[in-house]
């Protein structure tokens, strides 16, 4: 049985110098993973060593409910991309991140999860995942995401701890686009545009002006937000329970109080008032086997018209 994870998202534009692109994504890393990595994170610190070599091993390497992490990087070279990965360890975590501002790798991983029945890391629950990673075709873009468990909006405090989190990052930022939505299987990608073939993905360098989707939480570009006329006409649209100004430019949209509350009258909402500034096509309808994200399957270019 597939069990699928939510995830936050956020695309901002990379600094002009190393060691400012080091510190942002030290920044999303270690924030993320000391305000919202909870009982996962609790648990691993409180863990002794993790078995040496269990990164790559096939065998089992721990009993069942045990907890595992795992630190990973890609490095793209001349000759392809070359990945490296180790159990997690305190000393394996900071150098990784000690590392950054030496040479920041194409991608960046901590990855937490639990022991199944088998004695392997388990691809279920409970299971999160924090990383980076450079855009492949613009390393002028980086691309942040959390992964985690749905069960965990269930508690209050805990979502309102992403949405300070998610908020703080994007008012000091300014990024692109954000979303917080179920997660597709491709980290990088918005809920709408895997509803896209990879042949029709639209360049990130657009990304200001054409907004990449929508869902619960949607962070709208400047440009994007005023195209549709601004912070009046997007509060006065009744899409969205929270539409506020970022400190850095852009707005935050939130649809609902909480996520619960997000349902395809809200999703409609969203999508109708947004349209004008969504990329033009019909998405491809999910999978029988795929949760129900709120995409609306029809062209925004005919709401637009």
């Amino acid at each position: 049985m597939q069990h699928w994870q939510m995830k936050l998202i956020m695309s901002v534009q990379r600094p002009s110098s190393d060691s400012d692109t080091a510190a942002l994504l030290r920044e999303w890393l270690t924030g993320t993973f000391e305000t919202l990595g909870g009982d996962l994170r609790q648990r691993l610190l409180e863990a002794g060593p993790l078995p040496e070599g269990s990164f790559k091993s096939r065998q089992p390497i721990g009993e069942p409910g045990d907890i595992w992490a795992y630190v990973a990087s890609t490095t793209r070279t001349a000759r392809g991309v070359r990945n490296t990965g180790k159990e997690y360890s305190e000393a394996t975590w900071q150098k990784f991140l000690g590392g950054l501002a030496k040479k920041v790798p194409a991608s960046g991983t901590l990855g937490l999860c639990t022991i199944d029945q088998f004695g392997t890391p388990n691809g279920g629950r409970p299971k999160m995942t924090i990383q980076y990673d450079i855009d492949e075709h613009d390393e002028g873009w980086l691309h942040l995401a959390f992964l985690f468990d749905p069960a965990l909006l269930e508690d209050p405090a805990w979502q309102q701890a992403l949405l300070t989190h998610a908020r703080r990052f994007a008012d000091e930022h300014g990024p692109t686009y954000a979303e917080v939505s179920y997660w597709s299987g491709y980290s990088n990608q918005s809920a709408l545009e895997y509803r896209f073939k990879v042949t029709e993905q639209l360049p990130i360098a657009r990304s200001r002006s054409t907004l990449r989707g929508y869902a619960w939480v949607t962070v709208c570009p400047q440009e994007a937000g005023d195209r549709l006329g601004g912070l009046e006409a997007l509060q006065a649209s009744g899409a969205f329970s929270t539409a506020e100004p970022l400190q850095a430019g852009g707005y935050w949209l939130q649809a609902t109080p909480s996520y619960a509350d997000y349902d395809m009258t809200a999703g409609t909402k969203v999508f109708t008032t947004l349209a004008p500034a969504l990329r033009p096509g019909t998405p491809r309808p999910p999978a029988p086997h795929e949760p129900a994200e709120k995409i609306i399957l029809r062209d925004a270019a005919e709401i637009s018209a």
